[in-house]
């Protein structure tokens, strides 16, 4: 009688990493995703990032595991990532909450006479005016 042992594998390792939005404060941001991962016992073969239950992106390649997520609308969101062995072990990592929200600053550049340059925030412009932006109806556009 022969006896068969079988093959132990040890699932990889996964977790997330730059989960920074990117862009300007008034465009729909991109958020990079990155992973590390790895395999005590053999390679991983591919890296996936869910939101939830739904697939960002997967990368079938060497490290680094990264893509970006663009076009993220406003909302809150759970993000993980799946790593893969080669004999289709797979991990989950943690899970990461990213929240994007909507901003309501404006910026705008402003520039006197003497050539002194001054960044201005201003929010709320709606508030108390016409239902749209500032209406600034001084001559010359002098603002108050």
């Amino acid at each position: 009688m022969r006896w068969v042992i079988p093959s132990l594998n040890t699932p990889p390792t996964v977790s997330l990493r730059h989960l920074r939005p990117t862009g300007p404060p008034t465009s729909v941001p991109t958020i990079p995703l990155a992973a590390t991962a790895s395999d005590a016992d053999g390679n991983v073969t591919q890296v996936s990032f869910y939101n939830g239950a739904s697939l960002i992106g997967t990368l079938i390649t060497l490290p680094p595991y990264a893509l970006s997520w663009t076009n993220v609308p406003i909302g809150t969101y759970t993000l993980t990532a799946v790593a893969t062995d080669d004999l289709g072990a797979t991990t989950t990592s943690g899970a990461v909450t990213v929240q994007v929200v909507a901003t309501a600053a404006v910026h705008a550049v402003r520039r006197n006479p003497g050539g002194d340059s001054r960044l201005l925030e201003a929010e709320n412009f709606d508030d108390g005016g016409e239902g749209i932006a500032y209406h600034d109806a001084t001559p010359g556009n002098a603002g108050g």
